[in-house]
């Protein structure tokens, strides 16, 4: 019996080094299950960013794109009656562009924040 709960203890010991966190002693049961959970989060939490990000860019692309043209045609709006329908037509999908973008920015900021704040919790509550 003494033995299966030393090697309990050990195995347990070892878990946590795996993981980075201080001793046993140190954190709660609950605090070193939320250090585990959050470093096992991390990967996926990393990569949901990255695709994030690139989405972010392709947004940006489509929404310089749509302003690019709008802004044109409002440059030469003047010159005509079609000129001013065709600008006043391209202003909908830059400012549709332009809001899509932004939604995305705000959202991804925020995803960013809490991964970053998780990771601060986690370098100064779970690592020695």
């Amino acid at each position: 019996m003494r033995m299966k709960k030393a090697i309990s203890l050990l195995v347990t010991a070892l878990t946590l080094s795996a993981f980075a966190v201080p001793s046993a002693s140190a954190l709660t049961a609950k605090q070193v299950r939320e250090c585990k959970a959050l470093h096992a989060s991390f990967p996926a939490r990393t990569a949901d960013i990255k695709r994030d990000e690139a989405e972010l860019e392709r947004l940006a692309e489509l929404a310089e794109r749509a302003g690019d043209a709008w802004q044109n045609a409002e440059n030469i709006r003047t010159l005509s009656a079609e000129h001013a329908a065709e600008a006043d037509a391209l202003r909908a999908p830059y400012d549709a562009a332009r809001d899509t973008f932004n939604t995305a920015d705000a959202a991804f900021y925020e995803k960013s924040k809490r991964l970053k704040d998780d990771q601060f919790k986690f370098n100064t509550v779970c690592v020695n």
